[in-house]
């Protein structure tokens, strides 16, 4: 269904689009938006058309996460059956897929000036690829133990990532660093967004909450390359966390 934000009408509805669930939606301008379904069908829409413009069927599992760069080459695809799979828009055919990943393929966030393409996975695996090149990816990073549901970019080198436990973690690119906890939900994170300035993220959560984190400070952390990393920057809480550092506890005590 398609609404009219500023009069709350709506404007058009297409029955029956898919013969499944829908699972993800991706706005890809004015006019053009994709659909992906529980069984692995993607759909382009020209919203003055009635009917899908093309219908593709390449994947054997959920659409998990759809994502495409300003140009609107390739269309990428995230699917539960652990492949990525790239459409080529213009053809309007299959592209490249990867090769299957051991885990659920969740979510996705395109980097550093739309040249890489990070995706999370139901195991907590972060995978790094070129765009365009889709086959397999050129880095990854482990270490984040829950599944994560949700990427958000928020610089060219640092992305949120919305987990299964609840946490919001942020991790840090080039050089590789889990930067530590940007904030908690009880549940699941399921969602996040990010403000126009760039301050403030939202995220939502089965908890029935969507809580605001100010992430400003993100414009001034430095990462010193040379330093090894630790598992303990994992559970370090950044300042818009909710928890405190045992560190920060006892600097205060004499």
């Amino acid at each position: 269904m398609i609404s009219d934000c500023n009069t709350g009408k709506l404007k058009q509805f297409y029955d029956n689009a898919h013969d499944d669930p829908l699972y993800c939606l991706l706005v890809m301008d004015e006019n053009l938006l994709a659909s992906g379904d529980d069984n692995g069908t993607v759909k382009l829409w020209d919203i003055r058309k009635s009917d899908p413009i093309c219908s593709l069927k390449e994947m054997d599992d959920y659409v998990s996460c759809m994502a495409t760069t300003e140009v609107q080459k390739y269309l990428v695809c995230t699917s539960g059956d652990g492949t990525i799979t790239s459409l080529d828009l213009r053809n309007r055919k299959l592209h490249i897929q990867s090769e299957v990943y051991e885990a659920e393929l969740t979510s996705m966030a395109i980097m550093r000036s739309e040249t890489k393409l990070l995706v999370g996975s139901s195991n907590g695996t972060l995978y790094l690829f070129n765009w365009g090149e889709f086959g397999y990816h050129s880095d990854e990073f482990p270490g984040i133990k829950h599944g994560i549901n949700c990427l958000l970019p928020v610089t060219e080198n640092i992305v949120v990532c919305a987990c299964e436990d609840g946490v919001l973690r942020a991790t840090h690119l080039f050089p590789q660093r889990h930067l530590g906890v940007v904030g908690q939900h009880q549940l699941s994170v399921e969602s996040l967004d990010i403000s126009n300035d760039g301050q403030f993220i939202a995220s939502c959560s089965h908890d029935q909450k969507i809580k605001f984190w100010n992430v400003k400070y993100f414009e001034d952390i430095q990462v010193d390359g040379k330093r090894k990393a630790k598992k303990a920057e994992l559970h370090h809480n950044l300042p818009s966390s909710k928890c405190t550092n045992v560190s920060d506890f006892f600097s205060g005590l004499i």
